[in-house]
């Protein structure tokens, strides 16, 4: 469970653009840079090579002699660098090419903007990241922490701290491990936003208006649903399920079962509680969650290229709060919410740019961009065959049977375009897709 909750926030912190695409465990060099990593929480630096290619700070500069020196002897027999290299680079090496050519072009754009990024902003942006992914555990603690200094136990406050900021590099190491993603790719990943976060926040800061306040109050404080919902890539597999829930099977079974969202899966298809002012959702969704009610399922609803099945579970009434006395936190929320989808939305674009511009010169990180690009491309068909299905389907009757003997609709909401923006050559993290 845990994992999955964090699979969902690394989605929304990383916008999916450190994760190894092989499924080979992480080294040995990764626990130990983990042991290295400064204490300020600097990413490690990036400096140009010889050819302008972005590369890893490095003591030896890249060439034969480096590639040939002995690194180990096993039984008396050397391991040259250039044997550990090739492993790395294949299970790492695009990834990590791709996300440093954008450090690059961060660093670049941060200063034809004239924004300054030291290295307190980024032991700020990773605190604030560790904080956020681990929101969850440290509830606890914090209102130990709180309870603490309401009796001015300063001391006992400090120790809190402490062991709260040594969790969450314990909790980060091990989430890491069974991700499969370098610490080096984390932190370079970081890096990427905390230069796109510098440059987004004078934008962001004009953008909140008297208005947004008010609309960000009435999705913070007033009705909020619970729901379970399962992804699914067609109208047949909807209708599959349908039949399932009729003969009684339990919604969040069939949600860890059968879900394409595998993150939310894991969570047997739950969401947080969302407002009918909730952004991040399809309109059409939070429309068909909020007609529910407790216990009732929906008929299909189509939403960002997929369909869903979803059932409510709990209304939350409005609370008693006034917009005057909530009117900083509301402005912290808000803040917060249009930094991340800013900086997501610069990262998708600098991601592009990147693979645009992008000229692989070995021949194994070649190959390997090759394969990723093909499958991008085999994905994007997979989507448009889904949605020239559904038009077909919905172009003529259907009498194919719907939850407890209905129809299915005639007409359903139009299909969004699928998110082809993300650069191939990353991996997305799995978030939930409504």
């Amino acid at each position: 469970m845990r994992r999955a909750v964090y699979g969902l926030y690394l989605g929304m912190f990383l916008m999916g653009g450190c994760a190894a695409d092989g499924t080979s465990a992480p080294s040995s060099g990764d626990a130990a840079a983990r042991a290295e990593r400064p204490a300020s929480g600097e990413p490690p630096t990036v400096r140009k090579g010889g050819s302008g290619t972005a590369t890893a700070a490095h003591p030896h500069a890249p060439g034969t002699a480096y590639e040939d020196r002995i690194i180990a002897h096993v039984n008396g027999e050397p391991i040259a660098m250039k044997q550990l290299l090739e492993p790395l680079i294949e299970s790492h090496g695009l990834n990590v090419l791709v996300n440093l050519v954008q450090v690059e072009m961060a660093k670049q754009d941060a200063a034809k903007a004239g924004v300054t990024v030291s290295p307190t902003d980024f032991q700020a942006e990773r605190q604030s990241t560790l904080e956020k992914l681990f929101k969850a555990s440290d509830d606890k603690t914090q209102d130990q922490i709180e309870a603490a200094l309401k009796v001015k136990d300063e001391a006992k406050a400090k120790r809190l701290r402490e062991e709260m900021a040594h969790d969450h590099e314990s909790l980060l190491n091990q989430f890491l491990d069974q991700q499969h993603i370098s610490s080096t790719e984390f932190d370079i990943v970081l890096q990427i936003n905390t230069y796109l976060r510098k440059m987004a926040e004078p934008a962001v800061n004009k953008s909140i208006t008297e208005e947004s306040l008010r609309n960000a109050f009435n999705q913070l404080y007033g009705e909020k649903v619970r729901v379970q919902y399962i992804q699914l890539r067609t109208p047949l597999d909807v209708a599959a399920v349908q039949a399932r829930l009729t003969k009684g099977e339990k919604f969040g079974d069939l949600a860890r079962e059968l879900s394409t969202n595998r993150a939310s899966a894991e969570l047997e298809g739950e969401l947080p509680a969302f407002s009918r002012e909730t952004s991040g959702l399809p309109q059409n969704f939070k429309d068909a969650a909020f007609g529910l009610k407790v216990g009732e399922v929906s008929d299909m609803v189509q939403a960002n290229g997929a369909y869903h099945l979803i059932k409510l579970i709990d209304r939350i009434p409005p609370r008693v709060v006034t917009f005057e006395k909530q009117r900083d936190s509301v402005h912290s929320e808000l803040y917060t919410r249009a930094i991340q989808a800013t900086v997501k939305q610069m990262r998708e674009s600098l991601a592009e740019q990147a693979i645009r511009g992008l000229k692989i010169e070995d021949p194994a990180l070649a190959k390997q961009f090759d394969q990723r690009v093909r499958q991008h491309e085999t994905e994007v068909r997979d989507q448009q065959k889904i949605r020239d299905d559904w038009e077909r389907q919905h172009n003529q009757p259907t009498t194919r049977p719907g939850l407890l003997g209905t129809k299915l609709p005639a007409t359903g909401p139009a299909a969004t375009e699928p998110a082809v923006t993300r650069p191939p050559a990353t991996r997305p993290a799995e978030a939930p897709n409504p």
